[in-house]
């Protein structure tokens, strides 16, 4: 998708990119099955902590103010509607969320690390 939206024909920033979504799916989905998203790591654990990461890192460095639903951010991007706070800032902790930051903190920095190093158009696109 970077080629062929002229994001990128850099092969290093490609590898990036690949690197950076591995890790992703890595700490999202359960080893050894498929993506699905009803066999994300602890439940839900895995996806309310990386959509926190993914809002902070929005919020710091690409003016993010939170996440809509998707009917909502049209309208709002085509003009059809006013800004309003039909937003919401971050995902609450849910009760897996602990026992996911004690197994996989060190990779959620390690990720982290990963997303801020890209090039910020590449790392805008991806959030």
């Amino acid at each position: 998708v970077a080629v062929v939206t002229g994001l990128t024909t850099d092969p290093d920033q490609l590898e990036d990119i690949v690197c950076t979504c591995e890790l992703f799916d890595a700490l999202l989905f359960e080893p050894d099955g498929p993506p699905c998203m009803c066999r994300s790591r602890h439940a839900c654990g895995s996806i309310c902590a990386l959509s926190n990461m993914l809002l902070e890192i929005g919020r710091q460095h690409h003016d993010v103010i939170g996440v809509a639903s998707q009917e909502y951010a049209m309208l709002r991007f085509t003009g059809q509607v006013e800004p309003e706070e039909k937003y919401q800032a971050s995902f609450p902790p849910c009760l897996f969320h602990d026992g996911f930051m004690d197994q996989f903190g060190s990779y959620m920095e390690r990720l982290e690390e990963h997303i801020l190093s890209l090039h910020p158009d590449i790392r805008s696109e991806l959030l």
